[in-house]
C-alpha cells in the first residue's frame, strides 16, 4: 500500500479581501448581500454599517468599503477538504465564486492562505509526532490533535490526524485510512487571486510547503552501539545520546538546554554548540542511531510528492 496521495497538495483556508477600489460602480453594502446567505446587517461602535452572511461554509463580512471572505475554499467547492482540488479546480472554484457574487474575486487580496495535503499512513498519525524535532530554533508546541510550529516569518507548519478534525466524515474511499495532514500556513502572502492561480506561484508554495518539512528535525532512533566507539568523541557522542535517553528523547534534552538560556544559565553560544553537537551525534553516519521506519514512510511520501512536481 502507497503512503501517499498520488496528487500534490492543495489550496485550503483562505483569507481575502476586496477593496471598492478594486471594483468600479459597484456598491457593495446594496447589491453583495442578496447574493449570500442568512444576510444580516449591525451597526458598528463607529456607527458603520456592516453585513454578513455565508456561502455554504465560507464567511462573508461586507462593509462599503470591502467585502472579506474567509473559509476552506476546497470544501466549498468539492464539499470537503481531504480530497486533493487541483490548481484547475482552484480556478474553477473562484470563477464559480465570482459568478454567484457578480463580483471579479482575481482581484481580491489573499491575506492568509493555507497548502495542505492529507497523507495516507500505515499507522495512527499520533505516533509520528514523537519522531519530529526542531524547525530550525523552532521547537513543537503541542495541540489536542496534533503538533504545529509558530515560524518567524509569521507562518506555521501543522500535522494533525484529519479524521479526528473531520469527527469522522471523510469521503468513502478515505474511510479506514489513517490521514496525517501537514498544513503550511501563510498569515502575509501579500498578492492577489489571481497570482494565486498562476502555475508558478504554485510550483514555488508547493516547494515552501516542502521545505517546510525538511526543515524539521526527524529524531532518529538511539541504538547506543557500542561497537561503533572507536574514540572519545564517540564517547561523547554516546554521553550525550544516553542523557537525551534519560530526559525522555533528544527533543525534550535540547528544550531544557533552551530553558537553561533563557534563565541565564547557559550563554546562546553554548547553547549552540550544544544543539550541534546534539546533531551530529543523531546523525546515522556515527552508528550510535538509525532512522526510525516512521521517519522513512514520511520521508517517501514526501520525496514522491517532489516527483510529481518534475
Amino acid at each position: 500500500m502507497k503512503s501517499y496521495l498520488n496528487e500534490l497538495p492543495s489550496y485550503d483556508t483562505v483569507d481575502l479581501e476586496l477593496s471598492v477600489e478594486d471594483v468600479q460602480g459597484v456598491s457593495f453594502l446594496l447589491e453583495t448581500p442578496r447574493y449570500i446567505h442568512e444576510a444580516g446587517k449591525y451597526h458598528g461602535a463607529n456607527k458603520r454599517v456592516y453585513a454578513y452572511g455565508n456561502l455554504d461554509n465560507l464567511r462573508v463580512r461586507i462593509t462599503s468599503d470591502y467585502i472579506s471572505i474567509q473559509g476552506s475554499i476546497s470544501k466549498w467547492y468539492l464539499g470537503n477538504n481531504i480530497q486533493p482540488l487541483s490548481l484547475n479546480g482552484t480556478k474553477q472554484a473562484f470563477e464559480r465564486l465570482s459568478s454567484i457574487l457578480h463580483l471579479p474575486m482575481e482581484k481580491a487580496h489573499v491575506k492568509r492562505l493555507d497548502l495542505a495535503g492529507c497523507l495516507i499512513m500505515q499507522y495512527l498519525p499520533s505516533i509520528y509526532y514523537n519522531h519530529m524535532g526542531r524547525a530550525g530554533n523552532t521547537f513543537p508546541q503541542y495541540m489536542d490533535n496534533g503538533i504545529y510550529y509558530n515560524l518567524p516569518n509569521e507562518e506555521q507548519l501543522l500535522f494533525y490526524d484529519k479524521t479526528i478534525e473531520s469527527k469522522g466524515h471523510v469521503p468513502d474511499e478515505y474511510k479506514g485510512q489513517h490521514l496525517l495532514r501537514y498544513e503550511r500556513r501563510f498569515f502575509k502572502p501579500n498578492i492577489l487571486v489571481g497570482q494565486l492561480l498562476d502555475e508558478d506561484y504554485y510550483t514555488l508554495l508547493i516547494r515552501e510547503w516542502i521545505k517546510g518539512y525538511d526543515l524539521i528535525t526527524k529524531i532518529k532512533e538511539i541504538t547506543l552501539n557500542l561497537d561503533a566507539i572507536k574514540g572519545t568523541k564517540d564517547f561523547a557522542r554516546v554521553g550525550i545520546l544516553t542523557l537525551a535517553s534519560l530526559f525522555g528523547g533528544i527533543l525534550k534534552l535540547e528544550q531544557e538546554i533552551e530553558n537553561g538560556r533563557i534563565m541565564g544559565k547557559l550563554t546562546s553560544k553554548q547553547k549552540s554548540d550544544l544543539f550541534k553537537f546534539i546533531a551530529q551525534a543523531n546523525d546515522v553516519e556515527y552508528g550510535l542511531t538509525k532512522v526510525s521506519p516512521l521517519i522513512a514512510e514520511l520521508n517517501e511520501t514526501m520525496e514522491s510528492i517532489k516527483e510529481l512536481l518534475c
